[in-house]
């Protein structure tokens, strides 16, 4: 496990894409969901989703690998020391923003104050206070089990690919028996409903843990992607226009539903999610080996600060488009896709100015996970890899 490294230049990289694909994600979503696109276009629509939801899965990656990069060296893990630096600044934005949405909602309703707080309790409790706040959920389960996980790598260093290839094949195993649509698109009754699934540590085992093995292997992962990343780009491409052509063999052969075809919990989002993760990984590596930090200090620079304000970006977006879903979109004669493509760059701009103003003023920087003296300065310009 060799990590000289102290900064990842390409995590940032990813973390920025991804956040932008999650804004995507609920744009396209809900402008399909509420102003009645045409049938054709509420396929095209659930396909460009089902492209997109890739973005939880990379997250959830980026999640081990951090952890397990900041936590995986040779010295022993203080858990309680761990729980509070990660719960301090999440657990609390989590709790207000949570509050915030239930206000936004209830308030014009005329419920009392003791109403709202026993609504925001109950959301806060289920991560139902805005629709992307169940992934708050998933990452608190895991914060509490990584020690675990670490433990595990630690106590079978030679054991890790095996630990991976374990995670992958339950992950496989557990999708195909709760997933709808299955793969070759069966379909069984759900167990526990999409609804817990999603917000079950579980489900997502193999990305925290896939990231858990890259945090601990970083420079030997990337030495491997120099060497076969050409392969892995056209087996990612090919995985990709697989995925796609799946949902639409689902809708015009199996006649799914677009939105089944499109659900995220299904087999096929295993290989598909992971093909996304290598491909962002490759253009993160492209990044860091021209290098980037000296020759493109601007855009090196703009990728870092849109990735720091990606947490706050994530919490508050969804007040911006809810805002444009109501006053700005009914008004528009646009065609749909570029009403989405509109309103996605607002939503986008607008969240990230809004997560960098509260960063810029002390003591507000607590509501987006920045806390007083805790940022993460871009590495200096000498050190293009650090």
């Amino acid at each position: 496990m060799t990590r000289p490294r102290s900064y990842l230049l390409e995590v940032d990289l990813i973390r920025a894409i991804t956040i932008a694909g999650v804004v995507a994600v609920h744009a396209v979503g809900l402008i399909a969901l509420y102003h009645s696109p045409s049938a054709f276009a509420l396929f095209l629509s659930d396909g460009v989703l089902n492209l997109l939801h890739y973005t939880r899965e990379t997250f959830m990656f980026l999640t081990g690998l951090v952890l397990a990069f900041r936590y995986g060296g040779g010295q022993k893990m203080a858990v309680g020391s761990f729980w509070r630096r990660r719960f301090g600044p999440t657990l609390i934005p989590y709790l207000l923003w949570t509050a915030l949405y239930v206000i936004a909602i209830d308030l014009p309703l005329g419920e009392s104050a003791w109403a709202m707080l026993l609504h925001t309790a109950h959301d806060a409790l289920i991560g139902t206070g805005s629709y992307q706040l169940y992934y708050m959920l998933v990452t608190f389960q895991f914060y509490l089990l990584f020690p675990v996980v670490l433990w595990l790598f630690r106590s079978f260093p030679k054991g890790h690919h095996w630990i991976v290839a374990g995670a992958a094949l339950f992950e496989l195993a557990w999708l195909s028996v709760l997933g709808d649509p299955l793969l070759l698109f069966a379909s069984a009754p759900p167990v526990l409903g999409a609804f817990v699934q999603s917000r079950f540590v579980i489900t997502y085992l193999l990305y925290f843990t896939l990231g858990t093995y890259v945090g601990l292997h970083v420079e030997e992962v990337l030495a491997w992607l120099r060497r076969f990343g050409r392969w892995v780009l056209w087996a990612s491409v090919l995985t990709t226009l697989g995925f796609a052509l799946h949902y639409v063999l689902a809708v015009k052969v199996s006649h799914f539903a677009p939105s089944a075809a499109a659900a995220v919990l299904q087999p096929l989002m295993v290989p598909y999610s992971l093909g996304i993760v290598a491909i962002l990984y490759l253009i993160g590596l492209r990044l860091i080996d021209r290098p980037g930090i000296k020759v493109r200090p601007f855009l090196v620079r703009a990728v870092h600060n849109f990735a720091d304000a990606s947490f706050g970006v994530y919490l508050c977006h969804a007040f911006i488009l809810d805002y444009l879903l109501r006053a700005v979109v009914p008004t528009l004669t646009w065609p749909i896709g570029l009403t989405m493509v509109m309103v996605w760059a607002v939503t986008v701009a607008g969240s990230y100015l809004v997560s960098r103003a509260l960063m810029a003023i002390p003591w507000l920087g607590w509501t987006v996970g920045k806390p007083p003296g805790r940022r993460y300065p871009l590495p200096a310009a000498s050190t293009p890899a650090s």
